[in-house]
């Protein structure tokens, strides 16, 4: 059995940086006597899917075939629909706020010993969850050479964690 590492990808914010990441890795590869498949190796991509994500400078983003599913679902009457939308619509749960408070109606019903009785709860959390993505969903990079908050918060149902770019005071 050989070991081999599969879908590795780096990006920088300039093309010098870019080269200096590359040397290093290259470099790295070398001491370890890891082999490149030149083709599958893509390189100065200015967006790549990765994990069911478009990763591009602006910063990470749905995948739009993915989307369609989630916005074309259907509300449900059967426990195993629930946990496949909730399983799908969870790939995105970074780009909902309070993801965990709202689908906590569904995410109920999924313990075998839980009965599934569909009301208005969890219609409400279903089309919530379903209409929160969009094809302008996205989530920025973080900038680390200035500074920026992060804010949390935490229920019995959640946690939330957020992060932005506003102006600090001392």
């Amino acid at each position: 059995m050989k070991d081999y590492l599969d879908d590795l990808t780096a990006g920088a914010n300039t093309f010098m940086e870019m080269i200096q990441l590359l040397e290093t890795l290259l470099s790295l590869w070398r001491q370890l006597k890891l082999k490149l498949n030149p083709d599958k190796c893509f390189l100065f991509l200015r967006k790549i899917r990765i994990l069911g994500h478009m990763l591009t400078k602006k910063g990470i983003h749905p995948m739009d075939k993915i989307l369609r599913r989630i916005q074309s679902s259907r509300g449900t009457e059967k426990k195993d629909q629930v946990r496949a939308f909730l399983r799908l619509v969870g790939c995105y749960q970074k780009f909902i706020p309070k993801f965990t408070v709202i689908a906590d109606p569904l995410q109920n019903f999924l313990p075998k010993e839980a009965s599934f009785s569909w009301g208005e709860e969890q219609e409400s959390s279903f089309v919530c969850l379903r209409n929160s993505l969009s094809e302008d969903s996205f989530l920025i990079h973080p900038e680390y050479s200035s500074p920026f908050c992060l804010a949390t918060d935490a229920s019995v149902v959640g946690w939330e964690l957020s992060y932005s770019r506003k102006e600090m005071e001392n």
